[in-house]
């Protein structure tokens, strides 16, 4: 198998619990916590693929502080390939804050600080040899459009995901690496973010019309949806078909990284050659198994837990997994 390259932000996020999240002006108590933990959507990513057996490596920026250590350090202990991230001497480490209540919603604070690339020269092309895949999550245009070709002409295939951080520019803003990715992966909120449309369909056809060719979207528990667009002929027109899975069944006790740990095994199905029920299938399993654990990183599952997972559940014909 060979590596998947991540290109986006890490940080290290200070996680607590409590009752309730609070209303305006009100305040709650900490029940438990805080806890400082790895953290950053591409960076978990990068962990989840590692996790499930794919030899991944993280391409992103931190400082040199206490905080940029523990980060590289957590990485190594997960066998997370670092040779390409870029240490600021002078920068402060990402950080965010996330409170977690009893039902596992969430509310998350970004503190800001060195998380992502900011020149299009501060990506190394070396990052890409061996590179099977090329997963873009937080990457300012510029950086993200490099990487993204120069993926494309080394034949990788490129999934797209710009997360809450940067779905909010608009597919205006995002349209070049919206185009050259071969899947653009997006939470439902996401999408309605990137394209200021309510309706699903309408989101879909404001994506497709930016240069989309497949469009993922993940639902909580109500699953997730592939879009593809499919063109008959040269001169015909475009369709757009669309495939659904049901969520697997999941006690919620923190949501926060489940859309991570979907990404890391819709990915891991697409380098495997996996179809699309197979991929939206790896995709749910590791998304319930992370919502039923405690934290982000913490919660990404391993292979064997997320084999042993789905042949427990016996749902809807679920694939057989070597």
């Amino acid at each position: 198998m060979k590596t998947v390259v991540t290109l986006g932000a890490a940080a290290v996020d200070m996680v607590f619990k409590v009752d309730r999240l609070p209303r305006p002006d009100e305040m709650v108590f900490a029940e438990d916590g805080p806890y400082l933990l790895p953290g950053g959507s591409t960076a978990n990513i990068a962990v989840g693929l590692a996790r499930l057996g794919v030899p991944s490596r993280f391409v992103g920026k931190m400082g040199s502080d206490d905080n940029g250590r523990r980060l590289l350090d957590a990485f190594r202990q997960d066998r997370v390939d670092t040779s390409f991230v870029l240490v600021d001497e002078t920068g402060r480490t990402a950080e965010t804050v996330i409170a977690v209540d009893r039902e596992g919603g969430r509310v998350i604070f970004s503190l800001g600080g060195t998380a992502i690339l900011e020149e299009p020269g501060e990506f190394n092309a070396g990052a890409l040899a061996g590179a099977q895949a090329l997963y873009v999550g937080e990457a300012l245009p510029c950086v993200g459009a490099r990487a993204m070709a120069a993926a494309k002409d080394l034949g990788a295939v490129v999934v797209y995901g710009p997360g809450g951080a940067f779905s909010g520019l608009g597919t205006g803003v995002l349209s070049e690496m919206i185009a050259l990715a071969d899947y653009l992966v997006l939470s439902r909120g996401e999408a309605r973010m990137l394209t200021r449309q309510d309706d699903l369909n309408a989101a879909v056809e404001c994506l497709v019309a930016a240069g989309a060719h497949r469009i993922v979207v993940t639902q909580g528990d109500r699953g997730a949806d592939l879009f593809e667009t499919r063109t008959q002929a040269a001169s015909g027109p475009m369709t757009v078909s669309k495939r659904h899975r049901d969520a697997m069944g999941a006690t919620v006790v923190d949501t926060t990284g489940a859309g991570d740990a979907f990404t890391a095994g819709f990915i891991r199905g697409i380098i495997t050659g996996e179809d699309a029920d197979g991929c939206l299938a790896l995709g749910n399993a590791c998304g319930a198994l992370a919502v039923s654990r405690v934290g982000a990183r913490e919660a990404m599952p391993t292979w064997d837990e997320v084999r042993a997972y789905i042949e427990a559940s016996g749902r809807g014909g679920a694939p057989s997994y070597e």
